[in-house]
């Protein structure tokens, strides 16, 4: 025995042999006595199941079912029955986000739950969306979804850049030499076709150009089906030719007509050949789509090529240019400025087609040079996208008079379509702008808190898969400021003397 050992009391000793040799050695699987086990609850429990955040989809909480009965199941504890982990602190957050909502409510004026888009709404307002995505089997990836589906979807960024190119502020002049370079290089191409370096396609048959010199959308496609059916009632035979944004097309041209698919053709081609019935070809290379185009369908006699102002490979008849309220902002190309050309180009262009907001707008003096006509939508009629159903504008306001309407638009100016939707009475609880082209891979309507929802021609045709009943489609009919405009270019295409050169093949 050691010398530790003998300083230490016999009771000590006896006390420790006993712990020792008498208690039998506990086994791994054992579980300390039901009188010392901590309750669940308990908060010395030593679980991090505090720090999980549980999922939650936007505007809203997990639908009815079975996630909904499992989020709500309690864990049973000995002192407070019934009560769900974690219960202080939840109850805490919750009681602080309502105290910061009812705050922010004051602060702009408005009642709590009122507002679009709010996940504690009143009783008797419509819920955001229907069925959350909550309702989704268990581990199921959720979709990308537009929590406030009444901002705009753009970010930053694209914001600052929009508004330097409507005036020269700070960024357009650090962007100015890139500018130059962009002006070299338009400048060098258009000499290059100028003097024959470079050698246009000539078709055997007069070409109408439809483009802009400003970036993104200004009304291009509705002119272009307008053109399409004007030549028609005139006794011509139209083709159009694309480039098919958004589309891999391959080596080949790809050529149809009628009921054409968004994923193959473009959202853009797709729509024309819909709305106006003529064959299209579409690729980026225009001479080689006009090619096709004529060698599927020899009949057509007057080629339409969409957004093409800017493809010098393909020669040209007539060149029309589409703007819109924006006009050309600061003057500078890109990146400083919203130009693809110099604004001097507009004065070698034959038709200039103001995109303005009602027919209010006084009308150019049409026998400038360049013509000069003013171009509205008149907004209508409205057809139901799942079964075609059609109603007025006036019968569909009425008919959804106690709901909420909204509006949705993937084009390159959706304001433009809100505000006419307004003009012609419809009241818009919401918007949602989405950008140019938006492709639809996934709903961006499953949050918007509407009983009805308006769309444009161009998004129908990427919306047939999405099965919303809620969603209707509005035509723009465009209106021309020039009555004689269309006698005019038919009168321009019979004078010209290309169409009866031979092909030019180079």
């Amino acid at each position: 025995m050691t010398a530790a050992c003998a300083n230490r009391s016999s009771r000590t000793r006896c006390h420790e042999f006993r712990r020792f040799a008498i208690a039998p050695r506990r086994r791994a699987g054992d579980q300390p006595d039901p009188a010392h086990r901590r309750a669940a609850g308990h908060p010395d429990f030593p679980g991090r199941h505090h720090l999980l955040r549980p999922f939650q989809p936007a505007q809203g909480h997990p639908a009815a079912g079975r996630r909904r009965a499992a989020g709500g199941r309690a864990h049973r504890s000995g002192d407070q029955p019934g009560r769900p982990l974690c219960a202080g602190r939840q109850a805490a957050g919750r009681r602080h986000r309502l105290r910061y909502r009812r705050g922010a409510a004051r602060r702009r004026g408005q009642p709590q739950g009122s507002r679009p888009g709010h996940q504690c709404r009143r009783p008797g307002h419509p819920p955001d969306g229907g069925q959350r995505h909550g309702g989704c089997p268990p581990g199921r990836h959720r979709p990308r979804q537009l929590r406030h589906a009444d901002r705009p979807v753009s970010t930053f960024a694209t914001r600052l850049i929009q508004r330097q190119w409507q005036r020269a502020g700070w960024l357009s002049h650090l962007l100015l030499p890139l500018s130059g370079l962009v002006w070299l290089a338009v400048a060098a191409k258009r000499a290059a076709y100028r003097r024959g370096w470079l050698r246009a396609y000539r078709p055997p048959v007069p070409v109408i150009v439809v483009g802009n010199i400003y970036v993104g959308g200004t009304g291009k496609t509705p002119v272009v089906v307008a053109l399409v059916k004007a030549l028609r009632e005139r006794g011509h035979t139209p083709g159009v030719v694309s480039r098919g944004y958004g589309v891999k097309v391959g080596k080949h041209a790809h050529v149809g007509r009628g009921e054409l698919s968004a994923e193959r053709f473009g959202d853009e081609p797709a729509l024309i050949a819909r709305a106006s019935g003529a064959p299209i070809s579409v690729h980026p290379d225009r001479p080689r789509a006009a090619r096709t185009l004529l060698s599927a369908h020899p009949e057509v006699d007057v080629i339409v090529s969409d957004d093409g102002l800017q493809h010098l490979a393909l020669a040209r008849d007539i060149e029309i240019v589409v703007q819109d309220d924006r006009g050309v902002g600061n003057g500078r190309l890109l990146p400083a400025g919203p130009l693809r050309e110099p604004a001097s180009r507009l004065a070698d262009v034959d038709v200039i087609i103001d995109n303005v907001a009602d027919a209010e707008t006084p009308a150019p003096a049409a026998d400038g040079r360049p013509r000069r006509v003013n171009m509205w939508m008149e907004l209508t009629e409205a057809w139901r996208l799942r079964d075609g159903q059609r109603r007025t504008l006036w019968e569909l306001r009425d008919d959804y008079a106690h709901d909420r309407i909204a509006a949705a638009a993937g084009i390159g100016n959706p304001q433009r379509f809100f505000s006419s939707l307004r003009a012609s009475g419809m009241p818009l609880a919401a918007t949602v702008p989405l950008p140019d082209h938006y492709s639809y891979s996934h709903s961006p309507f499953r949050t918007v808190a509407a009983d009805l929802i308006l769309v444009t021609t161009k998004d129908a045709v990427k919306c047939l898969g999405l099965g919303d009943h809620r969603l209707w489609v509005v035509p723009a009919t465009p209106r021309f400021s020039d009555p004689r405009f269309f006698d005019w270019l038919a009168e321009a295409l019979r004078s010209s003397a290309r169409a009866a050169r031979p092909a030019n093949l180079h």
